[in-house]
């Protein structure tokens, strides 16, 4: 028999209002994956929870188990992350990259490395410098832990390692074609440029989050792996990431 609650230490990731007190939170949990409860009385104010469900925030939550949705019973916050609420670019791209674990994650499977890879990235953005490459570290790492890493070092079709040069990525099956092979894809096949691929496979194998400051890579590459991995966590997430577009604006405002 099920217990009537549970404490979890979780990471929130959005929420959605219900009527007018209360709110539907979406946590992606350390023990259980991702779970949703509800926040009764939460839009009052006089409401006990104060500001401690905002997206973004580490978080210690106790629920109440219920025949429908769960309820919310205390909360208490670990880590607001508060240099991230304090710029514009942070917080875009952090809420991005928990639009991509609540994408690629389930109701109740727990993945540890994915919950570790969201806190340990909100921390390092929070805390150190930002880079665009943190965001793309994050979402390679995400899709090695989620099972759909993409194969870069040989051709999807014959197998064979691949050459120097401009490389197709084939997204509906997730690796690169060679040149002899191209003619076996479909339409929806991604023109990668050698350097961008350098920078693919850099970040697929042992991507150090220290040298990144150090790295000094060309806006054309670093723009060019964006859109890689930007269409082809789409096509995985099956619909439009709505943060995509906000980064975008928000990229107009930091050039």
């Amino acid at each position: 028999m099920r217990s009537r609650s549970y404490d979890t230490d979780a990471l929130v990731l959005r929420y959605r209002s219900l009527n007018e007190a209360d709110r539907i939170i979406t946590f992606y949990t350390l023990d259980m994956g991702r779970i949703t409860a509800i926040a009764k009385g939460i839009r009052r104010p006089t409401s006990k929870f104060g500001g401690t469900l905002e997206p973004l925030n580490s978080v210690r939550v106790s629920i109440a188990r219920t025949s429908s949705i769960d309820i919310i019973q205390e909360c208490v916050v670990s880590d607001a992350f508060i240099h991230i609420k304090e710029d514009l670019t942070k917080i875009a791209e952090s809420i991005y990259i928990a639009e991509l674990v609540d994408a690629f994650s389930e109701d109740w499977e727990p993945n540890k490395k994915l919950y570790s890879l969201l806190e340990d990235t909100l921390k390092v953005i929070d805390n150190y410098f930002f880079s665009p490459l943190i965001i793309r570290l994050f979402e390679m790492r995400l899709l090695s832990y989620t099972g759909f890493l993409p194969e870069f070092r040989e051709c999807l079709y014959c197998r064979e390692p691949l050459n120097p040069g401009k490389y197709l990525f084939d997204i509906e099956f997730g690796g690169v074609a060679c040149l002899d092979c191209v003619n076996n894809t479909k339409n929806n096949g991604i023109l990668i440029s050698e350097d961008a691929m350098k920078l693919l496979r850099w970040l697929q194998q042992s991507a150090d989050i220290r040298k990144i400051k150090s790295m000094n890579l060309s806006t054309e590459t670093l723009l060019e792996v964006k859109f890689f991995m930007n269409k082809y966590l789409r096509q995985l997430s099956e619909r439009r990431l709505k943060s995509v577009k906000f980064t975008s604006q928000v990229d107009l405002f930091n050039p």
